[in-house]
């Protein structure tokens, strides 16, 4: 509890009595409450933006700046849509039940049933800082379906993911809360609202108002929460990382966790929303799904490969190009140690041709692999770039690369992963 004595006490006119702040933060206030007439416990959540807005003592309304009324409103506006919206999701099993949305106070209120279960991040506590990786993988999946649900079926972003917002029930079930969309209206109005962002959950869009949002965002934020579910380590703040810092990949923090999931938490992860996952289906099924194998071998490609009538079965080689987006994606190229190899969309100026795609080059990139160190090495040489994560490469300056690294070619319509084989 946060206070003793709330600063109201009935809304309604009296139909709910405020027996207790639950939560209070910096868009708004949740009430413990008495549903007097349906005899019930419910929570209600209160628009109360502090940074632009502040309750009279006396009337107990609230009141925007006089500068800030624009924001305010726009805000205010947003609350009460998403209620709506969320009345109207009240069928879905994950999400928290709103019964009832209504204005008072000169702000807007939506009543929800109380949920008597912890966070996440309560439960990671109680475990000592971490959930057991079982656990952990259980309920991203649950929140993930649950996410792509709501996109799919609502148009609604989340906007807030994070382990604060994801409860977990008595009986195993999960409750995604607190919608963040109207922050995130706010924050496009008012670039002061920046600070409530969580740094490890939100993604780099969400600071900026200039940058369009969508289920990328969520995904990221997923991610994001389930990497420090997993492993007790928040993610560096998505400005850190856009200036350089990194992460540990999540399987070298986690024995338990496959190199395969953890890589569908890197392209999650990925800086530039349009190279990141897209979807949460996407996600959670690259979360659970088996590596698809390549089931080509050809060293030309212009097209999508041929579909088979049997799996083609021949042994991976040491070092691999493999097309892992695009027309031509599962092509799976061999690679000379120690040799550089040009990759380009013209067989005349490349040794590796990748077609299908306008915006590759006919000679885009060379490619090293150095057997001594176990890296790689590219040199863009294309017009329209080569890219890590979010990130351009300069043409024409070396990079090293390690292993299961993932580059986009061009733009995100073609994307290819350099690896070597795991030794037998």
């Amino acid at each position: 509890m946060i206070e003793e004595r709330p600063c109201i006490s009935e809304l309604k006119k009296g139909k709910y009595k405020v027996v207790s702040i639950l939560g209070a933060g910096g868009f708004g206030v949740t009430y413990l409450c008495k549903d007097v007439r349906n005899n019930r416990v419910c929570a209600i959540k209160e628009y109360l933006p502090e940074a632009i807005a502040s309750r009279s003592e006396k009337t107990m309304e609230v009141f925007p700046q006089k500068d800030k009324v624009r924001e305010y409103l726009h805000g205010k506006k947003r609350f009460f849509e998403e209620a709506v919206i969320l009345m109207k999701m009240r069928e879905l099993p994950s999400m928290v039940n709103v019964w009832e949305a209504f204005e008072e106070n000169n702000t807007a209120y939506y009543v929800m049933e109380y949920l008597n279960g912890k966070t996440l991040k309560q439960v990671m506590l109680a475990s000592g800082g971490k959930l057991p990786y079982p656990m952990a993988l259980d309920v991203v999946i649950k929140t993930g379906q649950a996410l792509d649900t709501m996109h799919r079926r609502a148009g609604i972003f989340h906007r807030d993911v994070s382990p604060e917002n994801i409860m977990i029930m008595p009986d195993g079930t999960i409750k995604i809360i607190d919608f963040g969309s109207a922050k995130a209206m706010a924050i496009s109005e008012n670039q002061q609202f920046s600070v409530v962002l969580k740094p490890g959950f939100a993604p780099p869009e969400q600071y900026s108002g200039k940058m369009s949002q969508g289920s990328f965002t969520d995904v990221y934020a997923l991610a994001g929460t389930f990497y420090y579910a997993a492993s007790g380590k928040k993610l560096p703040a998505a400005p850190n990382r856009l200036m350089g810092e990194n992460y540990i990949p999540l399987d070298q923090l986690v024995p338990q966790c496959s190199r395969k999931t953890s890589q569908a938490v890197d392209r999650a992860l990925l800086l530039n929303p349009q190279y990141r996952t897209q979807t949460m289906s996407e996600f959670i099924s690259g979360m659970g799904k088996q590596p698809r194998k390549p089931v080509s071998g050809k060293q030309v490609c212009t097209a999508r490969p041929a579909k088979q009538s049997k799996p083609v079965s021949r042994k991976l080689p040491k070092v691999w190009l493999l097309v892992s987006q695009g027309s031509c994606a599962g092509a799976l190229f061999p690679i000379l140690k120690d040799h550089w190899i040009q990759v380009g969309r013209s067989a005349a100026k490349s040794q590796i041709v990748l077609g299908g795609h306008a915006e590759i080059s006919g000679l885009h990139f060379s490619l090293y692999y150095d057997s001594a160190n176990n890296c790689f090495y590219v040199i863009d040489k294309s017009v329209n770039g080569l890219y890590y994560q979010q990130t351009r490469l300069v043409k024409g300056k070396k990079y090293r690369v390690l292993p299961e690294t993932e580059l986009g070619v061009g733009s995100a319509k073609c994307r290819v992963i350099l690896g070597v084989k795991d030794n037998d």
